[in-house]
């Protein structure tokens, strides 16, 4: 285990962690806890903020440690179109602003990012009133109805994407505010003001990954600790109803134990129960 220390030892330290990187974290995790302070299933602070964006519908901004993550919801009125799957479609970009490691194009990772938060919007019935938010002409003829893009940017990677990018998927949605729309003469017009929210799930998602390495099971990863790790996998509990999951993904790798597997379930119920509170503060704050 390292002690405080400085100047020449300092480096020293950091060329023996970028050298011998699971040897520097063993000797730390010996000690139940991190190189940067933490507890082994201990989080890193989180920050919310929404309505920062004026262009969009909503917005949010979110920063879990050094990973922040900024979420933007554009709506627009067209006619059914039976190639969209979905009235919310989620994308995300993890591009070369988040550092070396990451280049403008769309990795497979990203792309399994988006379905999966496509998937899991779908599976929850997030937006209970999306079959409603449509404008209609008054004889019924002509219908129109709002698409929904959530455009989800990483800033800064740090490790933990998955959780950020589902936390500003939720703030964002929670702040959208959408015109009332009306049809005249065969065109769509809208109002100024915009009164309609969205509707969105009481028991909607939020979650709380881990990685493991060696023995341990470690909460809110950096990208260095997921680097090392051996398995990764996500705790999807509901928002409302602490003994509810909607779900636990794995990424290959190596088996977790039941009691650690328990053991992650507990901290993420704990862990969801604080970010809904933040949620809501960011919300009356905006």
């Amino acid at each position: 285990f390292f002690l405080c220390i400085g100047g020449v030892m300092s480096r020293t330290l950091e060329a023996y962690r970028t050298l011998y990187p699971s040897d520097f974290y063993e000797r730390y995790l010996k000690e139940q806890i991190r190189p940067d302070g933490r507890e082994v299933l201990g989080t890193r602070a989180v920050n919310i903020s929404t309505g920062s964006i004026g262009t969009a519908y909503g917005s949010s901004m979110i920063k879990i440690g050094s990973t922040a993550v900024v979420a933007g919801v554009q709506a627009e009125l067209a006619f059914e179109d039976l190639s969209i799957p979905s009235q919310l479609i989620v994308n995300i970009e993890v591009g070369g602003i988040c550092g070396t490691n990451f280049s403008g194009k769309p990795s497979e990772s990203t792309q399994a990012l988006s379905s999966r938060l496509n998937s899991l919007i779908k599976s929850c019935n997030l937006v209970r009133n999306l079959d409603e938010l449509y404008v209609e002409s008054e004889d019924k003829g002509t219908k129109v109805l709002w698409y929904l893009f959530v455009d989800l940017y990483c800033l800064d990677h740090d490790g933990n994407i998955f959780d950020a990018c589902l936390l500003a998927l939720i703030a964002a949605l929670k702040n959208v505010r959408l015109p009332q729309g009306e049809i005249i003469n065969g065109q769509v017009m809208g109002t100024k003001d915009r009164p309609i929210q969205l509707e969105i799930a009481p028991d909607y998602p939020l979650s709380l990954s881990f990685c493991s390495f060696q023995d341990y099971v470690l909460a809110d990863p950096t990208h260095e600790e997921e680097d090392l790790a051996d398995s990764y996998v996500s705790v999807i509990c509901s928002a409302n109803n602490p003994g509810k999951l909607w779900g636990i993904f794995k990424q290959g790798g190596t088996c977790i134990s039941p009691d650690k597997l328990k053991e992650c379930i507990s901290r993420t119920i704990d862990h969801t129960q604080a970010l809904v509170s933040q949620i809501e503060g960011a919300l009356e704050a905006n």
